[in-house]
C-alpha cells in the first residue's frame, strides 16, 4: 500500500485529469479547515489518515464547528472500522472512505470524492434556492407528480391562511376549497397528464383575494416528471388596476373632450377618437407625431414658449388657441395642458385636454355684432326722442312762464313731468345697451374710493352713508367705471324708496324730501368675498324678490324700471352674483349681496 502523502498526490491528481476540479494537498486536517472558512470556493476537505486515526471531538470539534457548507471526506486504511465509527459518532466526516490495501486505486477514490463534490453542489443549490423562494412574494409550492406538496415558501402560507377552511397539504384539496369543480377536474387532468395549467380563484370572506396559481411539471432527463412547481399570485391589485384602467379608457375613448397623452418631449403616444373626429387625424397618423402637426400659424413663437416652459417648470396651462385640422380648416379650442408623474414624481410626460369652442367664439362674435348695432340703435332713437323732447320742453317752459291760469299751468307741470321722465327712460335705455358687455379687462379697484366716488356723484338728498372699516383694506377687480354705475343705482334706488312719505308720487319730489333718517350702509360679506348696500328705508315689496331684477319692474307709478336691472347686467358682466333680501337684523329696509372675487389690499397694490 502506498504512504498516505504519495497516496493523496494520486488522487489529487485523478481529480484535476478526470474531473477537472482544482485540489490543493495541505499538511494538516487544521490548516485545511482553516482555508475552508477563509474561501469561499472549497468544496470539499478530504482528510486522508495515515496510521491511527484520533477523529474525537477534542481534537476537531464537533461537525458544527466546522465550515457548515463543506463537506468532510475522511480515507482511512482498512481494519480500522473502530475509527470509522467514532468519525460518525462524532458527526464531523460527511463521508468515510476506506482505503483497501488490495484495492488502493486512487481513481476509484477519486470519482467517490466528485460524487461527494457533486452532492454538495447540488445541496447548496438547492439550499440557495430555497432561501431565495422564501423572501420572494409570490406563492411558491413544489409537490409531487400526485399533486402531494412537499414545500410551500411562507408567502404561500400565508396566502393558505386566507383560505377558509384550511386546505389539506395537497394542490388538488386546495383548490378544492376554494375553486370551482370544474377548475378542480381540470388541474387534476393537467397535472395527472404532466401538463401546465393555469387558474384564477378567490379566498378570504371578509377580505376577498383574488388568487391565480400557475403549475408547472419539472421533467428530467428522460422526461419524466419528477415534480409540480405552483406559483400562487394575489393578483387582487392587478386585477383593480387593470379595472381602474379599463374603466379609464373607456372614459376617455367615450369623452366628449379631446384627450391627448404626449411624452416628456412631446411627442404623442395616445388620442381619444373625439382627437381623431375633430382635427380629422387618425390615431395611426398621430401616434408619434408632435402636436406641432396642429399648428395654424395664428399665434406666436412667444405663445408656445409659455405654454412649454409653464408645463415643463410642473404648472397647468389653461388657455385658448386655435388649431388647423387635417383638412386645412381652422378651430378654436379650450385646452388644459397639465404634467403626468411618474413613483418617484418626475415628470414623465403630459396629458392635454381640451374642448371645440369653434362655434361659442363664432356665436360670441355674432353676439357681440348684435350688441353692437342694438348699441348703435339705442344711441340713434336717442337722437331722434331728444331732438322733438327738447323742443316740447323749451316750449312748455316758456308757456308756463308765460300764462297766469292755474288750471294750465297745472296742466303744464303735467306734461313737462312727462317729458321729464320720457328723458329718464332715453337715459336708462342707453345705459342698459351698454352695460351687459363683458368686462374683458378688470383692473384692482379699491372699494371704498368707488363707493366715496359714487356717492359723491348721486343725488342723495339729506341721506346718510356709512361705510364698513373692513371694506377700507380690500381691492376688488372690476371695470371701475361700470361699479361705480352700480353702486350708484343702489344708492340712488336707496334713496328713492327710503321716502318717509308713502303718498310722494313724483320722483325729484321723493329725492328732495327724503326722510334726512335713511342711511345707507355699505360692507364686507362676512359668509365669504364681496360686498353688501343696505338701508333702513321702507324694504322691499311683497314679492318674489328676484323680480326686482326684471328690466321694467317697478312700484312707483312714475318709476322706469331699468335702475336694479342695470345693476344686474353689471354684476352678470363682472361675472358675480346679486341677491336682494332683508337686513340681517331683522329691521326695515332693503339689502343687496354682492358676491365676487375680492384681494385684499395688502397682497395687491392699490392703484
Amino acid at each position: 500500500m502506498p504512504d498516505t502523502r504519495q497516496h493523496s498526490l494520486a488522487v489529487a491528481s485523478a481529480l484535476r485529469d478526470e474531473h477537472d476540479l482544482d485540489v490543493d494537498v495541505l499538511s494538516s486536517f487544521e490548516a485545511a479547515v482553516e482555508r475552508a472558512r477563509g474561501d469561499d470556493a472549497v468544496d470539499c476537505i478530504v482528510y486522508a489518515a495515515g496510521g491511527h486515526v484520533d477523529v474525537d471531538a477534542e481534537r476537531f470539534g464537533r461537525r458544527q464547528d466546522h465550515p457548515p457548507s463543506v463537506p468532510v471526506v475522511l480515507t482511512v486504511d482498512s481494519g480500522r472500522d473502530a475509527d470509522v465509527r467514532r468519525a460518525v459518532r462524532c458527526e464531523w466526516a460527511d463521508d468515510v472512505v476506506v482505503r483497501d490495501a488490495d484495492r488502493a486505486d486512487a481513481t476509484l477514490l477519486a470519482h467517490r470524492i466528485e460524487r461527494c463534490v457533486t452532492r454538495h453542489r447540488e445541496h447548496a443549490t438547492a439550499r440557495r434556492l430555497r432561501s431565495a423562494l422564501d423572501r420572494i412574494d409570490h406563492g411558491v409550492v413544489l409537490a409531487t407528480p400526485d399533486g402531494r406538496i412537499t414545500y410551500a415558501n411562507p408567502a404561500f402560507e400565508a396566502l393558505e391562511n386566507a383560505a377558509d377552511p384550511a386546505p389539506e397539504p395537497g394542490l388538488v384539496d386546495l383548490l378544492s376549497v376554494v375553486a370551482d369543480d370544474s377548475d378542480v377536474r381540470a388541474f387534476r387532468a393537467a397535472v395527472t397528464a404532466g401538463e401546465s395549467w393555469c387558474g384564477a380563484f378567490t379566498v378570504g370572506d371578509d377580505n376577498p383575494r383574488s388568487m391565480r396559481l400557475t403549475a408547472n411539471p419539472v421533467r428530467d432527463d428522460t422526461g419524466d416528471v419528477q415534480c409540480v412547481v405552483a406559483l400562487v399570485d394575489d393578483v387582487t391589485e392587478h386585477k383593480q388596476r387593470e379595472r381602474d384602467r379599463r374603466l379609464f379608457k373607456e372614459a376617455v375613448e367615450h369623452a366628449g373632450h379631446v384627450v391627448m397623452l404626449t411624452d416628456v418631449d412631446g411627442t404623442i403616444e395616445y388620442v381619444n377618437p373625439a382627437f381623431e373626429a375633430t382635427t380629422g387625424y387618425s390615431a395611426a397618423e398621430a401616434v408619434g407625431k408632435r402636436p406641432s402637426i396642429l399648428k395654424s400659424g395664428e399665434h406666436d413663437d412667444e405663445f408656445y414658449r409659455d405654454l412649454w416652459e409653464t408645463i415643463l417648470s410642473g404648472d397647468v396651462w389653461q388657455g385658448e388657441l386655435t388649431n388647423r385640422g387635417k383638412n386645412g380648416d381652422l378651430y378654436q379650442i379650450a385646452q388644459t395642458v397639465a404634467p403626468i408623474r411618474d413613483g418617484d414624481g418626475d415628470i414623465d410626460g403630459f396629458v392635454a385636454v381640451n374642448t371645440d369652442i369653434t362655434d361659442r367664439k363664432r356665436y360670441e362674435s355674432q353676439l357681440e355684432r348684435e350688441r353692437d348695432r342694438l348699441e348703435e340703435f339705442a344711441k340713434t332713437v336717442a337722437h331722434d326722442l331728444r331732438n322733438p323732447l327738447a323742443i316740447a320742453l323749451g316750449h312748455a317752459e316758456l308757456a308756463r312762464g308765460r300764462t297766469g291760469e292755474r288750471d294750465i299751468a297745472d296742466d303744464l307741470e303735467t306734461s313737462l313731468t312727462a317729458l321729464e321722465r320720457i328723458d329718464t327712460i332715453v337715459d336708462e335705455v342707453l345705459t342698459l345697451s351698454r352695460q351687459g358687455e363683458t368686462i374683458r379687462d378688470p383692473e384692482r379697484v379699491p372699494l371704498d374710493q368707488v363707493v366715496e366716488t359714487a356717492w359723491s356723484h348721486t343725488d342723495t338728498a339729506a341721506a346718510t352713508l356709512e361705510v364698513g372699516s373692513r371694506v377700507a383694506d380690500y381691492a376688488v377687480r372690476a371695470d371701475e367705471t361700470r361699479l361705480r354705475e352700480l353702486l350708484g343705482n343702489l344708492f340712488r334706488n336707496a334713496v328713492e324708496h327710503g321716502s318717509a312719505s308713502a303718498d310722494a308720487n313724483a320722483l325729484q319730489d321723493r329725492v328732495e324730501h327724503a326722510d334726512p333718517d335713511v342711511t345707507v350702509r355699505v360692507g364686507r360679506l362676512d359668509d365669504g368675498d364681496g360686498f353688501y348696500v343696505e338701508d333702513d328705508g321702507p324694504g322691499l315689496p311683497a314679492t318674489d324678490y328676484s323680480r326686482v331684477f326684471e328690466s321694467g319692474f317697478t312700484t312707483s307709478d312714475d318709476g322706469t324700471g331699468f335702475g336694479l336691472a342695470i345693476v344686474k347686467q353689471i354684476v352678470d358682466a363682472h361675472d358675480w352674483t346679486i341677491t336682494a333680501t332683508d337686513p340681517p337684523s331683522g329691521d326695515d329696509g332693503a339689502r343687496f349681496e354682492i358676491r365676487t372675487s375680492v384681494t385684499h389690499a395688502g397682497e395687491a397694490s392699490r392703484p
